[in-house]
């Protein structure tokens, strides 16, 4: 595997990347889920995770051309995790209900087969109380028909 040539980029004058606006708040957004990982939240105290990564693929419908001006959605990439602590596996369960019927199956054999399956996805804007910016995160994801 050669490396990417990444000279356009590198020659660029540092300070002048703008930042892409945040995604618009919706239901209806189409994605597909990447990958998987186990990992623990950045809060104090940490707790562990399941996080699937989703590939954002297509706008909702009832967006308008000005709600997406100037958003490349094709290089958008978020993230949902799951708290996997005893008490709260009934959130990984209600998700996992609308992809099928994995009654039985460990959580290990399930994860693999979520890997390249459409999504819908939620995403929900929130306030970054520290600089004053919005960002997007996913709320709800459910299995794409």
């Amino acid at each position: 595997m050669s490396n990417p040539d990444l000279s356009h980029l590198l020659s660029r004058p540092v300070g002048e990347a703008k930042e892409p606006p945040t995604l618009p708040a919706g239901e209806g957004y189409i994605g597909m889920i990447t990958k998987y990982e186990f990992g623990q939240t950045r809060y104090d105290p940490p707790t562990d995770v399941v996080r699937f990564f989703v590939k954002l693929m297509k706008f909702p419908e009832h967006f308008t051309a000005d709600m997406v001006e100037g958003i490349v959605l094709e290089t958008r990439q978020m993230t949902k995790e799951y708290d996997v602590a005893e008490d709260q596996l009934y959130k990984v369960d209600a998700m996992l209900k609308a992809f099928g019927d994995f009654s039985g199956q460990s959580y290990s054999a399930v994860f693999p087969q979520l890997v390249g399956k459409y999504v819908n996805v939620e995403v929900q804007q929130k306030l970054n109380q520290k600089n004053n910016k919005l960002y997007a995160n996913i709320g709800k994801l459910s299995a794409a028909e």
